[in-house]
């Protein structure tokens, strides 16, 4: 090879790395202003203007794609400033440009575009030397998902607002079990905070013995993704606890993946009271069902014996004279008992009809003690009468009256041992315009639960009390009944077993003549 040939073989393979270098590089720049001119988000390459401050004036646009014209609409742009492109431009934009430029700290922000009714996700970015000052904006049209967003916003507040004016305390809890929400009315009625209630803490509310069992029957539900409903006892603000009600349903997407649970929480106490009330009544009346049965059953063992000897003596005779002393005793008891049903039932529906007149409750307890003494001489117990010095005039139907206070008698008769002391006494209030009739007695007394229903019908028939002496146990529920009838009211007080009873009935005095 000569030398010449060897010069232009050197030549060439010296060129080769630098012509591969600059195709290479041609073929990057076009995959670049492809992906550049191809994507869905606007791109621009700014080269931030200051002044001599050092303050954002302007800006020349050096590149943008496509996409970035036709979301801002802008067109021809290359080379040209912001300010010559949109002389109204907001001077935000300057400001956000150069802090990035400066600092190289990126932003990422939402911006609204009224102009072109839409909204735009924005990212600024540094790009290239610091000197050069010059900063990428990538764009991104996010009205659609702004739309949507702001639509879940606004159907929270509703749902927000809903909740919280609702009667009912509603929660929602996430697929980790936890509550991510309360509406107002939790709040108010358990004094809890959000911060206190949210997760699992809305539990401490709960009564201590039924906290457990309420975190239990949640969890167990929410395991199997059933719905549930338990009761326990909820503490209000005022320390108290009330029953209430917690129930909760499943929510799944439309996919079928669960999200947890919505539900809410009813105050229930007042239900649950008269529901327990409902059964004490339903058990007092079996009771009472059964008292009656041998009440009833005792005259006619006797009256049926009586009868058989009737048959067997001469008419006449003492042992036949003996007999129907018997069968007219029984007779009689088998009466008071009914009319003491019959009464029961005319005050309870408010078909008895009291015969009034002005009466002198002085007279009145004279003549009814004297009535009862002989039962108290048989019972060996002590009974006194106390009478006010004032006059003490009402306005009432004497014999039911007298029937009030005989019952009290025979109450206080029946309770009080041999040797016990009964006092009945009179007393007039000037200022409260009302007498008080009170019968204090030394017997067995009794406790608060017997206390709080006494005057409810069939309470004595509670094997609590003594049941030596018969009867239905109406006696004290005809008492107030009447007494209220007569517009007044009635009320006992005892310091417990063993400590004596004290009844009062209050009646207002009349001025009638």
């Amino acid at each position: 090879m000569t030398d010449t040939n060897q010069r232009e073989h050197s030549s060439r393979a010296d060129s080769l790395p630098l012509a591969n270098a600059a195709e290479a590089r041609r073929r990057s720049e076009a995959r670049y202003q492809t992906l550049f001119d191809s994507v869905d988000e606007g791109i621009c390459i700014l080269e931030v203007l200051f002044d001599e401050q050092q303050h954002p004036v302007d800006c020349c646009v050096l590149e943008m794609n496509p996409t970035f014209e036709q979301l801002t609409g802008l067109s021809d742009t290359e080379g040209r400033t912001a300010r010559e492109l949109a002389p109204d431009m907001d001077t935000f934009w300057f400001d956000v440009f150069g802090k990035v430029a400066l600092s190289g700290e990126p932003e990422h922000f939402e911006h609204p575009a009224p102009d072109r009714g839409c909204w735009f996700g924005v990212r600024v970015m540094r790009v290239g030397e610091p000197r050069s000052r010059q900063v990428a904006v990538f764009f991104r049209d996010i009205t659609e998902r702004k739309q949507i967003n702001d639509a879940l916003r606004e159907r929270e507040r509703y749902f927000r607002s809903m909740a919280d004016t609702a009667p009912a305390m509603l929660w929602v809890t996430g697929t980790n079990n936890q509550c991510t929400f309360l509406s107002r009315g939790w709040y108010d009625y358990t004094g809890q905070t959000e911060q206190e209630g949210l997760g699992f803490g809305w539990v401490h509310a709960v009564h201590p013995d039924d906290r457990q069992r309420a975190r239990e029957l949640y969890l167990k539900a929410a395991e199997q993704r059933e719905p549930f409903k338990f009761d326990y006892r909820l503490r209000g603000t005022d320390g108290k606890y009330r029953w209430a009600i917690d129930s909760g349903r499943p929510r799944f997407d439309a996919d079928g993946n669960w999200l947890g649970y919505i539900g809410s929480v009813i105050d229930v106490h007042e239900r649950k009271e008269s529901e327990q009330a409902l059964r004490r009544a339903d058990t007092r009346k079996d009771r009472f069902i059964a008292l009656l049965s041998h009440e009833l059953r005792n005259p006619l063992a006797p009256i049926q014996l009586s009868l058989d000897l009737l048959d067997h003596v001469p008419a006449g005779s003492p042992r036949a004279s003996r007999a129907l002393e018997v069968i007219e005793r029984q007779i009689g008891q088998l009466t008071g008992l009914v009319d003491e049903l019959l009464d029961v039932t005319r005050v309870t529906s408010d078909k008895i009809r009291l015969h009034r007149e002005v009466l002198a409750l002085d007279e009145l307890l004279k003549d009814t003690v004297e009535d009862h003494r002989q039962l108290f001489l048989e019972r060996d117990v002590a009974l006194d009468l106390e009478l006010c010095d004032e006059p003490a005039p009402v306005w009432g139907d004497r014999h039911r009256l007298c029937q009030v206070v005989g019952n009290l008698l025979q109450n206080a008769a029946k309770f009080t041992d041999p040797g016990g002391h009964v006092v009945v006494e009179l007393s007039v209030c000037a200022e409260t315009g009302r007498a008080e009739i009170c019968v204090r007695d030394s017997g067995v007394g009794m406790d608060e639960t017997t206390l709080a229903n006494l005057f409810e019908p069939f309470i004595q028939a509670d094997t609590s009390l003594d049941r030596s002496s018969g009867g239905l146990g109406l006696g004290l529920a005809l008492v107030k009944g009447l007494t209220e009838l007569h517009g007044g009211q009635v009320g006992v007080e005892s310091e417990g077993r063993g400590q004596g009873a004290r009844f009062s009935i209050w009646l207002p005095l009349t001025d009638r003549n």
